[in-house]
């Protein structure tokens, strides 16, 4: 892999508390705006459909229930004068808190309620070709996790490892 693209394919940890006071590396979304910008909430469904593909027949009825908590954008271009053209920035993580998800596979936790939080990296390069790369974070390894599944009569067991993209 060449060492340019590894930098988009590694897509960073959630990052703590104290990180979101940095106003040089985060944006904090206003409500306002994440709501007027289809895009965030677009970045989100994509995540799920691409996480958990096998029940995406399930995703109308969740769509419906999702809500978007907190939305904050890391770029690095800390020193612009007006914070919300981060929101255009051609590089950015973007972390989304969101509630609605009744259950995770890879993740315990269950219940509507739960605030969970998804990470995605956005690339938009000089020919303008875009580049979305995401993760579910829970604050545990969910890519080595398996999935579960209670086979009915006549079924065989089986289990899924998270697949990895060809793209």
């Amino acid at each position: 892999m060449y060492p340019q693209l590894s930098a988009i394919w590694n897509v960073p940890d959630w990052p703590s508390d104290d990180a979101w006071n940095d106003t040089k590396r985060f944006y904090v979304v206003k409500t306002s705006e994440w709501q007027e910008s289809k895009w965030i909430y677009l970045y989100l469904e994509l995540l799920l459909r691409a996480n958990d593909r096998w029940s995406s027949r399930l995703y109308k009825e969740f769509l419906s229930k999702a809500r978007i908590v907190k939305v904050a954008i890391e770029t690095n271009i800390g020193d612009v004068k007006q914070s919300n053209e981060r929101l255009k920035a051609k590089c950015a993580n973007i972390y989304i808190t969101f509630t609605g998800l009744e259950t995770d596979p890879r993740i315990d936790e269950i219940g509507e309620h739960v605030e969970r939080k998804a990470i995605v990296r956005r690339v938009i390069s000089s020919t303008g070709s875009l580049t979305l790369v995401g993760k579910l974070w829970s604050g545990k390894d969910t890519t080595k996790l398996t999935r579960k599944h209670t086979p009915t009569s006549g079924e065989k067991g089986q289990s899924s490892k998270k697949r990895s993209h060809p793209y």
